[in-house]
């Protein structure tokens, strides 16, 4: 019989930072991950915030819609990895999987 996997579990143990500098649309995105069954979700204003966020808490997923534009989203996204993998560190973060979704009105 092949192994099944738990959907449910996979998603509550999600962890998903949302970084938006309107509090509105991080309360929305919010509420649409926790109703599909994710449980932990962070909330950032901004990109610098954002990234004091990824190293505290490791996230799984990152959900960002900065209005500031490209140029904010590129130095987050090259940053994340610098912020992973902190010189010193003696194991590798413990994120198996980092993926970053970039959301826009614009």
């Amino acid at each position: 019989m092949a192994d099944t996997i738990d959907i449910a579990a996979l998603l509550a143990a999600t962890k998903v930072l949302v970084v938006d500098d309107e509090h509105y649309m991080r309360k929305v995105v919010r509420a649409l991950l926790m109703s599909v069954g994710i449980r932990t979700v962070y909330e950032a204003p901004n990109g610098p915030a954002g990234l004091d966020m990824i190293r505290n808490n490791q996230p799984d997923v990152v959900v960002a819609c900065l209005s500031a534009a490209r140029a904010a989203i590129t130095a987050v996204s090259d940053r994340i990895g610098d912020v992973l993998e902190e010189p010193g560190d003696e194991e590798p973060p413990k994120a198996n999987a980092f993926a970053v979704t970039v959301l826009s009105l614009n």
